[in-house]
């Protein structure tokens, strides 16, 4: 029986860039023939190339593999409840050209989607690509979403989206290009994880803005849960909690999350309009923005140590507007965390902020993307594979 291997090998080229025939031979157990025939599948495809390795010792330097960069490229969009974020990147998931802009997730679906569409022809056209060369489209979401259908299920802040399936909305532009939509959170801890922490095998990272979400990496992969919806932090329940925008009472979110540390300062007369300007009232030294940061900061932390106490995560990190406070709120939220948890489980905790920058969450979405373009690309592999076999 015939060796139907190509999404095996596809996935160990992307993990390890530069990846040796004999590397993949030790890992895949193949014949020399079989890995060639597939190589050669892959090469002829585009997606991927074949690079020198430096640092040989002598005689010929080892060849390796890895994805191609220019072998088309992928939309990103990272959309949040009050700014948008938009990319088009290169097959790695390396930004090209980028566009922050304001955003009204209000606006409902037609509209909202729309104004993405239109994001995605201008960056486009701006970096010299014409719509053929889109190989997937990656859409990060302030809201649940059933991955696997790529559906929007009860959004508690955005009206009109339950239901919503985003991928029809690029059909028309972009025919050949697989979408994949998800949380922002699990997309901001995807694009973390790739960029930075791939010599660990979990990641947990916690999403700090007008509300409260989590991102779960393990072994690797993101973990959504049987039904998409893992990683809802914002609504574990806090005793302290009062109303929260998703109509229960005692919701961490509605005294840690941005929305309603925003609502205190304005009802006192603060001009704040968004987490961002939390954040900027507390660096020019707010006494009351300082103080809810920090008791935000307590209360994030006593929610998070009974996920350390359970998961023993070896990397924390914070990503959102919010968590630009810095130490303000990392260091109320540490020490809630080490006075309720053992300390053998403490030390061994790296708890840092996100690295990705600026461009994080369509690094992410980039990523999504690139996941849905291979799996594309395997899916149709396997099936002309059928068709060609031998019957014999």
């Amino acid at each position: 029986m015939a060796v139907d291997g190509l999404g095996m090998l596809l996935a160990l080229v992307r993990q390890h860039p530069g990846v040796t025939r004999s590397e993949l031979l030790e890992q895949l157990g193949w014949s020399r023939v079989t890995l060639e025939r597939r190589l050669n599948e892959l090469t002829e495809s585009g997606f991927v190339v074949a690079i020198s390795q430096r640092g040989s010792t002598g005689g010929r330097p080892p060849e390796g593999f890895q994805l191609n960069a220019d072998h088309g490229v992928l939309l990103a969009a990272d959309i949040g409840s009050s700014r948008a974020r938009f990319a088009v990147t290169d097959f790695l998931g390396t930004p090209l050209l980028s566009v922050s802009r304001a955003f009204d997730i209000e606006l409902g679906p037609t509209k909202a989607l729309d104004i993405v569409r239109h994001q995605f022809r201008s960056l486009l056209t701006q970096a010299g690509f014409e719509p053929a060369a889109v190989l997937g489209i990656g859409i990060g979401i302030p809201g649940p979403v059933d991955f696997a259908a790529g559906r929007i299920i009860h959004p508690p802040t955005m009206p009109g989206w339950h239901g919503v399936e985003p991928a029809a909305a690029f059909e028309t532009d972009y025919p050949g290009a697989p979408v994949a939509v998800d949380n922002n959170a699990n997309v901001l801890a995807l694009g973390e994880y790739r960029t930075t922490w791939r010599d660990r095998s979990d990641l947990l990272l916690i999403k700090l803005g007008q509300g409260l979400s989590s991102g779960l990496v393990l072994d690797g992969r993101i973990y959504r849960g049987p039904g998409g919806m893992a990683g809802e932090f914002g609504h574990l329940y806090c005793p302290e909690g009062t109303q929260c925008r998703c109509g229960r009472f005692g919701c961490l979110e509605s005294v840690a999350g941005g929305w309603a540390i925003q609502q205190q300062l304005q009802s006192v007369g603060n001009n704040v309009q968004s987490s961002d300007d939390v954040v900027g009232l507390a660096m020019r030294g707010n006494y009351l923005a300082l103080e809810l940061l920090t008791r935000a900061g307590e209360f994030i932390g006593e929610a998070l140590a009974p996920a350390v106490c359970l998961m023993n995560p070896s990397t924390l990190v914070l990503a959102g507007d919010l968590a630009r406070a810095g130490e303000v709120i990392a260091v109320p939220m540490r020490a809630a965390i080490k006075a309720r948890t053992p300390e053998y489980l403490f030390e061994r905790l790296t708890i840092v902020p996100a690295r990705s920058g600026s461009d994080a969450g369509v690094i992410g979405a980039a990523f999504l993307a690139q996941d849905a373009a291979c799996a594309r690309h395997e899916l149709t592999g396997r099936t002309d594979r059928r068709a060609d076999r031998d019957p014999s």
